[in-house]
């Protein structure tokens, strides 16, 4: 199954961050988000592994900070939102269409 959104242009950052994908092992563990990168559940992560399946989950990779130098500008490719609600990277920005295999 694929799933591709190619119509994020225009969208805003809030209706944007509605939009939530999931991908688990069967065995307990999974990663999940929202299409622009900003967790807005507590175990949104990209890697969450059951230790005594299927109960007794660890979040072990909650996010990354990802960005790319074009022409010599570094550019934020991720997008986080800080406790205090500030907005950390603009690559919700930059995305312009969101696929899952």
């Amino acid at each position: 199954m694929e799933l591709t959104v190619e119509s994020l242009a225009g969208s805003t950052l809030d209706s944007a961050a509605e939009l939530e994908w999931l991908v688990t092992n069967g065995v307990g563990g999974y990663a999940s988000g929202t299409l622009v990168g900003i967790a807005t559940r507590r175990y949104h992560a990209l890697l969450v592994s059951a230790r005594t399946p299927p109960v007794g989950r660890v979040v072990l990779v909650g996010g990354l900070d990802e960005w790319v130098t074009v022409d010599g500008d570094r550019l934020a490719l991720h997008t986080h939102e800080r406790a205090d609600g500030t907005i950390e990277g603009l690559g919700h920005r930059r995305l312009t269409r969101f696929g899952l295999r």
